[in-house]
């Protein structure tokens, strides 16, 4: 078992409004959500398969508040989650395979101390890819803050998770398959006491390249800031999540999402609420599981079931633009070029959810959206396309 001290706590409001966005567009998707229930944005556009479901265990998907998004676009696919527990969405295209597997802990490599780095397995069942529980991260993973960034073919992919809830960003670009499974407590990359950093690990604080403590950046942190490919503790930036919430970033080409907790600007994530940014391009599959119980050891980096104000998420893909903005009451959504969705959640929901649910979806051209969203505490969502 992973050492993770402390426990977080995940207390999941769903104050506001819950929102449900999803925008597909030719190559562009951008899905926000903010709200500590549960959105659930897919997008979908050319072949598109999606599977992800969320479960006490996970299999592809994420347990507690899940948000399921799925994002298919024959060039951009873009999830969002946001919530308590997190799920990120999956977004498969062309001929990409996602797979997503939870179990235990897991880790695929090396494990150290019940800590698990990169490339490492424990016992429980082995994730083909990164798992990590608790904080989940496709590439990087640390309790607290975490940044995670995953580049695939010539693409970049930036995948982000904070403790206690759980994001996954995985982004694969031509043909290419992400498979991030978490279960238990499970990193990929290096953990040390709990903490997971990819290339350097410090404790409490996980840094993808350098790592200041309680904030991750995956290019320069600065604390309670970040910029672009950055991420401050409770924040993340670029495919970022902050605690509680999950920011997914997949991009063919190129995905910038910035997270600064408390604030947020264009791509951005703060804690207690979500902001995705996804930007995607080319064909992008993304899986993404996490489980459902959290342990970090490092809490002043979490913040769960916290609302910043508003939410403003931008996506940019590659030649094009799509800005979704969502603040936590209000929702938009806008879909457009064939979408399918289909959010499930079920599971337990213990949800103070006061205020209201909006869902809003705007499809056009040829599209089929059917969108369900379900306030609470702990949600599961499947999302099949």
């Amino acid at each position: 078992m992973l050492p993770f001290i402390n426990t977080v706590i995940v207390v999941q409001y769903s104050s506001g409004r819950i929102t449900t966005g999803t925008t597909s567009s030719g190559r562009i998707t951008t899905s926000t959500t903010s709200s500590s229930s549960i959105t659930t944005s897919t997008t979908s556009s050319d072949r598109i398969t999606n599977s992800t479901t969320s479960s006490g265990s996970i299999s592809t998907s994420s347990s507690g508040s899940v948000t399921t998004s799925t994002t298919s676009s024959g060039s951009v696919t873009t999830g969002t989650t946001s919530s308590s527990r997190i799920t990120i969405g999956t977004t498969s295209s062309s001929r990409i395979t996602t797979s997503t597997t939870s179990s235990s802990r897991i880790t695929t490599g090396t494990t150290s101390n019940g800590r698990i780095t990169t490339g490492t397995t424990s016992s429980g069942s082995v994730t083909t890819s990164t798992t990590s529980s608790g904080s989940v991260t496709t590439g990087t993973t640390s309790s607290g803050g975490v940044t995670t960034s995953t580049t695939s073919n010539g693409s970049v992919t930036t995948g982000t998770t904070s403790s206690s809830r759980i994001t996954i960003g995985t982004n694969s670009s031509s043909r290419i398959t992400t498979s991030t499974t978490s279960s238990g407590r499970i990193t990929t990359g290096t953990t040390s006491n709990g903490r997971i950093t990819t290339g350097t690990t410090s404790n409490g604080r996980i840094a993808t390249g350098t790592t200041s403590s309680g904030r991750i950046t995956t290019s320069t942190t600065s604390s309670g800031r970040i910029t672009t490919s950055t991420t401050s503790s409770s924040s993340i930036t670029t495919g970022t999540t902050s605690s509680g919430s999950i920011s997914t970033s997949s991009g063919g080409n190129v995905t910038t999402t910035t997270t600064s907790s408390s604030r947020i600007t264009t791509g951005t994530t703060s804690s207690g609420r979500i902001t995705t940014s996804t930007t995607s391009s080319d064909r992008i599959t993304t899986s993404t599981t996490s489980s459902g119980s959290i342990s970090t050891s490092s809490i002043d980096s979490i913040t769960t079931g916290n609302t910043s104000s508003s939410i403003t998420t931008s996506t940019t893909s590659s030649g094009r633009i799509t800005t979704s903005t969502t603040s936590s009451s209000s929702i938009s959504t806008s879909s457009s070029s064939s979408i399918t969705t289909s959010t499930t959640s079920s599971g337990s929901i213990s949800t103070s959810s006061s205020g209201r649910i909006t869902t809003s979806t705007s499809s056009s051209g040829s599209s089929s959206v059917t969108t369900t969203t379900t306030p609470a505490a702990v949600v599961t969502a499947m999302t099949i396309c």
